[in-house]
């Protein structure tokens, strides 16, 4: 299932969000960018990088989430879908000496880090549509560039790297916090991560 080609309808993704809702023993963590507020000379200038730089932040993410929840003793199998006209042989290498080289993150944890096909790979059907969820809370589209952040509330409990915020560990925007904590959908009215000034308007920013 994909979320372009069976979750075309307010329906079809409302029963998608509370059937993946409903999984037991499973978390997720969101890292995405709003690139219209990242700077013209920052990361966003160049594909590779900005795959690379993306794909460093998520692979962080997950071994954190993994031994938070699991502990030291946990083992993790990353697995990244395939992008079209990316080399991820010099992505695996780079994820793998930054995570080497930075203490704070349990790269050990860690058991086989791959590149797979996302129509071979089972998991890869439901993190397309967990995808869909937050671009849909955060991408306006049709005619009336609406957003809808109902399926991403719908799923908010398993949204988690941690027991008392989801923010940054479990959803984590970029270039700041705020993005996401300043989003009319955000369930949490007194994160601390909200900028001084109130809302940002990051429900209208596109993201990858």
């Amino acid at each position: 299932m994909s979320w372009k080609k069976d979750a075309k309808n307010h329906d079809r993704r409302r029963r998608a969000a509370e059937i993946l809702g409903e999984v037991p023993g499973i978390k997720v963590c969101y890292v995405y960018a709003v690139k219209d507020q990242l700077r013209a000379d920052s990361y966003k200038s160049d594909p590779t990088r900005f795959y690379n730089y993306v794909a460093m932040r998520t692979y962080s993410s997950l071994l954190w989430a993994a031994r938070h929840w699991k502990g030291d003793h946990a083992r993790v199998w990353t697995r990244f879908g395939h992008v079209r006209r990316h080399d991820h042989r010099g992505t695996k290498i780079y994820l793998e000496q930054q995570a080497a080289n930075d203490p704070r993150i349990p790269d050990q944890l860690e058991q086989g880090l791959q590149w797979v096909s996302a129509d071979k790979y089972l998991e890869s059907q439901a993190a397309d549509l967990f995808g869909g969820f937050l671009r849909a809370a955060t991408w306006p589209s049709g005619p009336f560039n609406y957003t809808e952040p109902s399926y991403l509330r719908s799923v908010w409990h398993v949204i988690r790297n941690s027991e008392v915020c989801a923010i940054p560990l479990g959803l984590l925007s970029m270039p700041r916090n705020s993005l996401a904590a300043d989003s009319d959908w955000l369930p949490c009215h007194n994160c601390p991560e909200k900028s001084a000034n109130g809302s940002s308007g990051a429900s209208g920013g596109r993201s990858t």
